[in-house]
């Protein structure tokens, strides 16, 4: 019985030493649980910081960026501005040599009472003004002799002639202008019927 009793306790120690070692291990495994997630919660933490310090990064080159594009969008406003305000400098340059023209025409004119010479000045100046407006880009429409053309004639009115098929313009009461291949001002025809 001796005997039965000491293996009774010497097993109720083994237990209870597994019991402890089992408890012993778990406050371990529970203590290394928990410092694994003090390390995680801190890497965690530093993710964060760096995801907010990324977006603080963002936000300011987006800050940056929209005011770039807003002074750049307010230059190209002003140049354009300035563009249509300045469109026709280069062709009202170009005329006033015509105006001087004129001008010299015209004091000429009261020097000699000269009709012929009058009018070969007033010619001369009408060609210089003529040829700068077709270096802008200016041509008239040949509309004598042609048929009518709706898209770049108007009607003043119908005429009969002898010897001219219907539809053929006669005369032109005011010349079509073409700026750049594209029609600015139609032809004032007259028609035949």
């Amino acid at each position: 019985m001796l005997n039965s009793e000491a293996n009774l306790n010497e097993e109720k120690k083994e237990e209870t030493h597994q019991e402890h070692s089992k408890k012993k291990k778990n406050i371990f495994d529970s203590f290394s649980k928990d410092e694994k997630l003090l390390k995680e919660i801190e890497e965690q933490k530093k993710e964060i910081e760096n995801l907010n310090l990324q977006v603080l990064d963002l936000n300011d080159k987006l800050t940056r960026k929209v005011a770039e594009f807003d002074n750049f969008r307010k230059r190209r406003e002003k140049e354009f501005i300035d563009l249509i305000s300045n469109a026709n400098e280069k062709l009202i340059a170009s005329l006033l040599p015509v105006i001087d023209d004129f001008e010299r025409t015209l004091k000429a004119s009261d020097k000699t009472k000269d009709f012929d010479i009058f009018l070969e000045g007033v010619n001369l100046v009408k060609n210089k003004f003529t040829k700068i407006l077709e270096n802008q880009g200016l041509k008239t429409l040949e509309a004598v002799g042609k048929p009518f053309n709706t898209e770049e004639h108007d009607a003043m009115l119908e005429m009969e002639k002898e010897d001219t098929p219907k539809g053929i313009v006669l005369e032109e009461y005011e010349k079509g202008y073409l700026l750049n291949d594209k029609l600015i001002r139609h032809a004032k025809v007259i028609v035949s019927k």
